[in-house]
């Protein structure tokens, strides 16, 4: 099957084009050995591209630390040429391209991860704990044991070296590496497990805590998809990224036999 950049012009539709992105897909692991060697705190199930967003913005409102030491990652098997590979979901992160992370994570397996955010976009190719081949754009810029390995496949391909194409470009070159190809209706049916990751060695001795009440816990999330379905069926609108609408909320609440939040305030006192 032939593959190009225009296969995946469904991303820009995502908030991969704000937020930035990276994707990891990495040979013989299931999701929870990805998660397993990182040494990610596991944080719940989601499912779909979107849920997986929103999920991440709560975790990074939440999480009490310095932005850049912790990350959320959503892992998910998917269907390969011979067998099921793991992909790895990050908004705005990089742990696909953290060589101490990516040489646990591919110790003895074949990977292959890209990252984008604003007009730089990277590239890497792993082997066994090694970087075979790193490259960025303009692509003269590439480093790794075998620098210009990829350069039959980046001409195969066709991928632009334009800023606004470098997504769907490192996108098409890894499925025409791996075979695995990730279509806009498998990313929004995948079954995620999700992690926090720490990205340094202070962050991993300190640890990281709630700001608030967890919300990622099952029952939370669980709560959040029978609301947003139940909205659904009654025209009631709540965009798939959004929070829903306190108001919502509440309607659902009365229409459940269950006190609305503000119906479980204590009443104010009168004095005479």
């Amino acid at each position: 099957m032939t593959v190009s950049p225009a296969d995946y012009r469904w991303l820009s539709a995502t908030s991969f084009e704000d937020v930035g992105y990276c994707v990891v897909l990495a040979q013989q692991l299931s999701p929870h050995q990805v998660l397993d060697r990182l040494g990610a705190t596991h944080r719940g199930d989601c499912t779909g591209l979107t849920e997986l967003d929103r999920h991440n913005d709560q975790v990074q409102q939440r999480v009490g630390h310095e932005w850049g030491e912790f990350q959320l990652v959503g892992v998910a098997s998917v269907p390969g040429v011979e067998e099921p590979w793991a992909v790895m979901v990050e908004f705005g992160g990089m742990v696909g391209l953290d060589h101490a992370l990516m040489k646990q994570l591919t110790a003895g397996i074949w990977a292959v991860s890209h990252h984008k955010l604003g007009g730089k976009g990277r590239f890497c190719s792993w082997r066994d704990g090694n970087t075979i081949t790193e490259f960025e754009w303009p692509y003269h810029q590439r480093w790794g044991q075998e620098p210009d390995a990829l350069n039959q496949a980046i001409a195969a391909v066709g991928v632009d070296c334009q800023d606004q194409d470098t997504m769907h470009g490192y996108f098409a070159l890894a499925e025409h590496l791996t075979g695995v190809r990730l279509s806009a209706e498998l990313m929004e049916h995948l079954a995620f497990i999700t992690g926090i990751v720490a990205l340094s060695d202070q962050a991993r001795a300190h640890g990281w805590h709630w700001t608030d009440p967890d919300p990622m816990s099952a029952e939370s999330i669980a709560r959040d998809r029978r609301i947003r379905a139940w909205a659904a069926a009654r025209g009631l609108k709540v965009p798939p990224g959004d929070q829903i609408p306190q108001t919502v909320v509440e309607l659902y609440d009365a229409c459940h036999d269950a006190q609305p939040l503000w119906f479980q305030r204590p009443l104010p006192e009168h004095h005479s």
